[in-house]
Order: structure tokens, then sequence, then C-alpha cells
């Protein structure tokens, strides 16, 4: 049973890749990632995904408080020094 459900994005992504087209997919892949990887770590399950959101459901509350903790990507992108 399932007793929370949560959706996950990128703030801000449609200017962002209007602007950096290039970057915006590389980052893509490298949040996907990072986002299983922290869905897997919590518990999770992933219901769908559509662009850089994510709808994830869980079935205790903690487990979506676990996947709630803040990861910041744009300005990671963004940065001359960003390495995949």
């Amino acid at each position: 049973m399932l007793s929370g459900y949560t959706y996950f994005l990128i703030k801000g992504s449609t200017t962002q890749w209007e602007m950096h087209p290039d970057v915006m997919q590389a980052g893509l892949q490298l949040h996907n990632r990072l986002m299983r990887q922290k869905i897997k770590e919590c518990h999770g399950y992933e219901v769908k995904t559509e662009g850089d959101a994510f709808m994830v459901a869980f079935a205790e509350p903690l487990e979506v408080s676990c996947s709630l903790l803040p990861i910041c990507y744009t300005s990671m992108m963004l940065s001359k020094s960003f390495i995949i």
C-alpha cells in the first residue's frame, strides 16, 4: 500500500533548455541517474517521468522525507567545470 507520492523537477529548466540545450541534455542524463539512485535509497517507486520531472510513490511517510533532501543541479550544469 502506498502512503505518499511526490513530484520532482528541475526548477527553471524550460529557460535553461532554451538557453543551453547541449548542457541540459548532458545534465538530464546526470539528473536521471542521480534521481534514480536517490529514489532507490529511499525505497521509492518511480511511477513515471516526463522531461526532467519524476513522479515517485512511497510506502512510508519517512521515505518521502528522505527523498526530499535538496539536490541542486542547475548551477552545476551551467558551471564551466561541468563534466560527465
